[in-house]
């Protein structure tokens, strides 16, 4: 039998999506009143890293969950080494995150990012930058799965006078493996918003 075919890249832009929706290709959790002004994810004209459009989250007082809103890809990459990109434009005092899981119950994370209301960046605890609120920034992580696991993975911050920042074999615990979960979270039960743009997971060949 043949070898199976290599994992699809996941690529999401949001240009071929209708402004005002909530995106697709993404699954979300949003307050049931989200309509009501508490806290949504849209697609937007507003601002974009390229091209026209991006997703904007808004988070809002008055949710059940702190971690509500926040929207997650699906994946299912188990072994090799895995990028993941996106870019992030932080709007001031908005706390957020970003994290890498698997399946397991309780689940096991893996690369995890945290932005405060400061705009100050850590990477699984340690501290790494701070962000400039209103422009984008460039995120880049590499990490390597299954039998190539070393419970680290890099990150790289490009930031918008084009400067990058690199941050080597930043530790994430050897209990994540595998990648089935990758996911932006508006943290927190106060006014922020943020918005995404390019999002990518792509296997290494």
């Amino acid at each position: 039998f043949p070898p199976p075919p290599p994992p699809r890249p996941l690529a999401d832009d949001f240009e071929d999506q209708t402004p005002g929706e909530r995106p697709s290709g993404s699954s979300l959790v949003v307050n049931e009143d989200a309509d009501a002004g508490r806290g949504n994810v849209r697609v937007t004209t507003e601002t974009a890293a390229s091209g026209r459009q991006s997703v904007k989250v808004t988070d809002a007082p008055g949710q059940k969950a702190a971690y509500n809103p926040h929207l997650y890809y699906r994946a299912k990459l188990s072994g090799g080494t895995v990028v993941g990109r996106f870019a992030l434009r932080w709007e001031a005092g908005t706390t957020l995150s970003h994290e890498w899981r698997d399946a397991a119950s309780p689940y096991a994370a893996g690369p995890s990012l945290s932005v405060d209301r400061d705009g100050g960046l850590r990477a699984n605890g340690r501290e790494t930058l701070r962000l400039p609120p209103g422009q984008w920034v460039r995120v880049e992580i590499t990490c390597p799965l299954g039998d190539r696991a070393k419970g680290a993975y890099d990150l790289a911050i490009r930031l918008p006078d084009g400067e990058t920042r690199a941050f080597r074999g930043v530790p994430c615990g050897d209990a994540f493996r595998e990648l089935r979960w990758f996911g932006f979270v508006a943290e927190g039960h106060n006014a922020g918003m943020f918005y995404l743009d390019d999002v990518a997971v792509t296997p290494l060949p």
